[in-house]
């Protein structure tokens, strides 16, 4: 309950002004289930080091053609009055061209697997042979990993 009382001063911020705030004092952390009211005498280190993954200067694999490799990703914002909407969209890797896009009021498998429906569409993928379909990049995020949108890819042999 005090983490409640502490965090009303955040009322009204924007999301920018909040991490701010947060992040330059060690009044407060990022902890499991969100922004976390704690004190360094409750045993919180704030100056621990974060693991670190650099990127590659490349990619390692290549495509060599149209419909090789399509990337999926979903974006998420928050407007003002109508609340969070997430832009999902699939892209074509080797022409870098999107195939298909959809703004959803939510990220679930039936969502994203509605807009990989339309880059189906788009491309004519089940005429083409099974060895030659698009592979689906991602990051792998939990609508990607649901059993409902693997089921979806598996019926469509990607």
């Amino acid at each position: 309950m005090p983490c409640v009382v502490r965090l009303r001063r955040f009322l009204g911020c924007s999301a920018r002004n909040v991490a701010q705030l947060t992040t330059s004092s060690n009044e407060y952390a990022w902890g499991t289930f969100g922004l976390e009211a704690s004190s360094e005498s409750e045993g919180a280190d704030f100056n621990q080091a974060a693991a670190s993954f650099p990127a590659g200067k490349e990619y390692r694999v290549k495509t060599t053609r149209v419909n090789e490799q399509w990337p999926s990703d979903a974006s998420y914002f928050f407007v003002v009055g109508w609340g969070w909407y997430y832009l999902i969209s699939v892209l074509d890797d080797y022409a870098r061209f999107i195939l298909a896009w959809g703004l959803k009021t939510d990220m679930t498998a039936e969502s994203i697997s509605e807009v990989v429906e339309q880059a189906v569409e788009a491309t004519g993928l089940p005429d083409v042979p099974v060895e030659d379909r698009a592979r689906l990049l991602t990051d792998r995020g939990p609508s990607y990993l649901a059993h409902a949108f693997e089921d979806y890819l598996r019926m469509l042999s990607i």
